[in-house]
């Protein structure tokens, strides 16, 4: 069995991997975990939104083009 400051230089994966690892700890190491992948989750869906604004810009965007383009070739 490895020693508290052993577990403590380890990785919540490395952790939860050793079968001699404490419960104790491999619950706090799958808490950990959890609260990483939730900050990644949150992440992707600040990204995924932005770029979804920035889509629906671009398309704006270039539709008003065409129709000022449309706008013009009709007033000449």
């Amino acid at each position: 069995m490895k020693t508290i400051s052993e577990y403590q230089s380890m990785s919540p994966a490395q952790i939860l991997d050793d079968p001699d690892a404490p419960e104790t700890l491999k619950i706090r190491a799958r808490n950990q975990l959890a609260a990483q992948q939730a900050q990644l989750s949150t992440a992707a869906m600040k990204e995924q939104a932005y770029m979804e604004r920035l889509a629906r810009y671009a398309y704006e965007r270039a539709a008003q083009e065409g129709t000022e383009a449309d706008m013009q070739r009709t007033s000449r």
